[in-house]
């Protein structure tokens, strides 16, 4: 089987190499790492992309950081498929990286794949299609792959949906629980005002009452007024009688 080649400017980029390797890992994909400095080894550098088709590489998967000069350099001296990884950078994030690696001159292509982890496990993968056009167990394996990855979204919905299902019916409980809490008191003050006496009413019915006794029992007494006898009256007349008997003897 064809082995790839995977190359960093510095050891301190195996970081991120490391995922491409163990992505051809997964393909039992043959593979071989180096070290090689664009700026500090540029004679192990010519030297290594001018021999590698003799090797027996079938691409090569290099990644760098900063100024990123390693994977241009060594696709303008070699013929072989050259894969370049941006390797995150401290001080722009990788966008260093990433520009000096995609901005190639016209003749001298270079695959440019994302920034940091991603990158570098989407060379590797990148690599093992190229080698599946003629090899068809490495076609089986990118098949199962895919689907693998399918099956781990679709489990990670189910699990996303139990984790948030129950929190959900617990809040609607909740809910539901607090308003019927709020409307059992309401409908006891309504029973409560339904069945209770109207006080209001009770107490101008009685009003209405006292008032037709009162007025029952002055007409009561109109009567008794005007149907006794005049006292005063026939006090006045007993008098004037004893006046009028008491003057006769003066006459």
């Amino acid at each position: 089987m064809s082995r790839i080649a995977v190359i960093m400017g510095s050891s301190s980029d195996w970081e991120t190499l490391q995922h491409a390797a163990t992505t051809l890992d997964e393909f039992k994909v043959p593979y071989e790492t180096h070290v090689i400095s664009a700026h500090r080894t540029p004679e192990l550098m010519f030297d290594f992309a001018k021999t590698a088709a003799d090797e027996g590489f079938s691409a090569i998967i290099a990644g760098a950081g900063g100024a990123a000069h390693l994977p241009g350099m060594v696709a303008a001296l070699t013929s072989l498929p050259v894969l370049g990884v941006p390797v995150q950078s401290r001080m722009l994030s990788g966008v260093d990286s990433l520009l000096s690696i995609v901005q190639m001159p016209a003749g001298v292509p270079t695959a440019t794949f994302a920034i940091g982890n991603a990158g570098a496990v989407n060379a590797a993968l990148f690599a093992i299609r190229m080698l599946a056009v003629n090899d068809a167990s490495l076609r089986v394996k990118l098949g199962a792959y895919r689907e693998s990855q399918a099956q781990k979204a679709r489990a990670s919905t189910s699990l996303l949906k139990k984790a948030t299902a129950p929190q959900k019916s617990e809040k609607q409980r909740g809910e539901l629980g607090r308003r019927e809490r709020d409307q059992k008191p309401e409908r006891s003050q309504g029973i409560r005002r339904a069945s209770a006496p109207d006080v209001t009413s009770s107490k101008r019915s009685a009003e209405i009452g006292r008032r037709e006794r009162d007025q029952k029992a002055e007409r009561s007494q109109g009567i008794r007024r005007a149907s006794a006898p005049d006292v005063t009256s026939a006090k006045r007349s007993a008098e004037l009688g004893r006046r009028e008997r008491d003057q006769k003897p003066v006459r």
